[in-house]
């Protein structure tokens, strides 16, 4: 059995936040973008995935919020 290292996963959760942020404004971009063109299939298809990514950065948040504090204690 593997144990895991808080540290570690600390670490690895700052990453993967990083990674999240950038990949949400590009796709805060690309609604923007199809906002401004005004068709409808775009502002949708270009909608759902920013929503996943918001959510994703949130829950990775919380993640990283809920590692900080268990290793403070």
């Amino acid at each position: 059995m593997q144990t895991i290292n808080p540290k570690e996963e600390l670490r690895k959760v700052r990453i993967a936040l990083s990674i999240n942020l950038v990949a949400c404004a590009f796709m805060l971009f690309g609604l923007i973008t199809s906002i401004n063109s005004g068709v409808t299939w775009r502002i949708v298809c270009s909608g759902i995935p920013c929503g996943v990514f918001f959510f994703l950065t949130f829950a990775i948040f919380a993640r990283l919020l809920k590692l900080q504090k268990q290793l403070n204690s």
